[in-house]
């Protein structure tokens, strides 16, 4: 199935996010998969026992030097998240996608949601930028209704 105007409407889309531990020495104590468990609990609940995450500037209702995304993936929960890429609207096929960020990226509140409509990707702006020596990417696939999927079959 194709789709007419490829990702406008499209509620399922994958966002990644930078995760920091809140006191690296406490990581000694964790292996790593103890420490990836209680990531991704504190992702998946809000808390912040092990981790926090790093705030878009961009998703904050200030912005970044008066810029402010548009595109309500990122600016309606938590202004943690940056749109990696939405998934091309009621379509059940698995499709490869291939999203490049760095650090010259510069926001572009103009065409910011031509650009995911049209092309799907969302701009990264400020990410590449945000990362420090020990973070930890996480890519997160999300369907915004119930009963509604987002599946993956590989990230890199």
């Amino acid at each position: 199935m194709h789709c007419v105007v490829p990702y406008e409407g499209s509620w399922t889309w994958f966002e990644a996010k930078i995760v920091r531990t809140r006191d690296p020495s406490e990581e000694v104590n964790l292996n790593e998969r103890e420490l990836q468990n209680s990531i991704k609990t504190d992702l998946s609940t809000g808390t912040t026992l092990v981790c926090k995450t790093v705030k878009n500037p961009y998703a904050s209702p200030e912005g970044q030097s008066g810029l402010r995304s548009s595109d309500p993936h990122i600016t309606y929960e938590q202004g943690d998240s940056w749109t990696i890429v939405r998934n091309c609207r009621a379509n059940d096929e698995y499709l490869t996608h291939t999203v490049v960020w760095d650090r010259t990226y510069v926001f572009d509140k103009a065409g910011e949601i031509d650009r995911l409509n049209r092309e799907g990707k969302g701009q990264g702006a400020g990410f590449v930028r945000a990362l420090g020596r020990d973070d930890r990417v996480a890519v997160i696939s999300r369907a915004r209704f119930n009963g509604w999927e987002n599946v993956a079959q590989m990230t890199d």
